[in-house]
């Protein structure tokens, strides 16, 4: 294998993880906080929720060679072309499911985090650029809504606002 192919296997696997279908009583939409809350703390969502995170960080990382050591340009470079743009896809498809479905708490964060990365760079850009008002209308804007819910709870316990 050649030097800096290591890691190819790794992302892959983490792909692979982020793209496998979950069970449908996992999936199902709901608005409930304490099934959502139950829900995250499931294997599967919590490794999605670790494949995501581990892949966003190498891309914010490695993914664009013009912010990374001087030792690790080539690598770099290489990530950037052979591996942001599949990641991309991998985390667009779970931010959009996002709209039908349930998606746990840690892997949608990190997906909407690699989206906002992958907008700095020309190559991905190209890739987000049909999608961007889908995402920021359709998507980001609404989880970000403040609900009645989420009022009522900063007035009981702001701690556990917070927190949540």
């Amino acid at each position: 294998m050649a030097e800096g192919n290591n890691i190819d296997p790794w992302i892959q696997f983490f792909k692979t993880l982020m793209d496998k279908p979950c069970p449908p009583e996992l999936e199902s939409f709901v608005e409930d906080k304490d099934v959502i809350e139950e829900r995250d703390k499931t294997l599967t969502w919590k490794i999605k929720g670790i494949a995501s995170k581990t892949t966003y960080r190498l891309f914010s990382k490695f993914g664009n060679p013009t912010y990374v050591d001087e030792k690790f340009t080539a690598f770099s470079e290489r990530f950037k072309e052979t591996f942001a743009i599949p990641l991309l896809e991998s985390h667009l498809a779970q931010v959009f499911k996002r709209k039908t479905n349930f998606v746990g708490s840690k892997t949608l964060n990190f997906g909407i985090k690699y989206v906002q990365q992958a907008a700095k760079l020309p190559l991905t850009m190209k890739v987000l650029y049909p999608f961007i008002e889908k995402i920021l209308f359709e998507m980001i804007i609404p989880i970000m809504m403040v609900t009645h819910h989420d009022v009522t709870l900063f007035k009981d316990d702001p701690i556990e606002y917070i927190r949540k």
